[in-house]
């Protein structure tokens, strides 16, 4: 039986599902009621990749232009090969990625949207930078986003979390992005 006191503060609608009468369920349903209150409803949507920047600040610093990848578009399959020669940098490899990656979205088109959030007129990526530099070279005018209303209160913890799931971060990249999420909460 729920208290008097706990239905008071029990969400209603689509989140009072979760709830049915258990402490469990009670949690899950206030974590995301919590959540919406904080980024607004989430809304999945093709978004015109002309309208996304990638967000300066992103500790996780791929060094990639539109400079870099323009050279290119519409040849993600024929680009995708690496030399042979001298070892890749940094840059070279991500590039690498990037463009085996464009291969993949020429074929099979974004698989995983993106998340961005609203900045003015345009959008900013909270994550999901390298399929937005994949999609531009594959020449696809849109790319499928999760698209927050406003920017994230806790955005560096969010790039932080997406980005410890990479196998391929270099620990400084590791490191900005902790200290970044510090500085955050801070």
């Amino acid at each position: 039986m729920v208290s008097d006191e706990e239905q008071k503060g029990k969400p209603k609608g689509k989140l009072s599902r979760f709830s049915m009468g258990s402490r469990v369920g009670g949690v899950i349903s206030h974590a995301l009621a919590a959540g919406q209150d904080e980024v607004g409803d989430l809304n999945v949507e093709y978004v015109d990749v002309g309208k996304i920047d990638p967000d300066p600040d992103n500790p996780r610093h791929l060094g990639i232009t539109y400079s870099d990848v323009q050279p290119f578009f519409g040849q993600a399959a024929e680009s995708c090969q690496a030399d042979e020669g001298e070892p890749a940098t940094d840059k070279e490899r991500i590039l690498q990625s990037i463009l085996g990656l464009a291969a993949s979205i020429e074929k099979n088109k974004v698989q995983q949207p993106i998340k961005l959030y609203r900045h003015g007129d345009r959008f900013r990526i909270v994550y999901g930078e390298r399929r937005y530099w994949a999609t531009l070279i594959a020449q696809k005018p849109m790319i499928p986003a999760w698209i927050l209303t406003q920017r994230p209160q806790r955005l560096r913890l969010l790039q932080l979390i997406e980005n410890l799931q990479r196998e391929d971060l270099s620990l400084p990249n590791k490191l900005s992005n902790i200290e970044s999420a510090i500085k955050e909460l801070e």
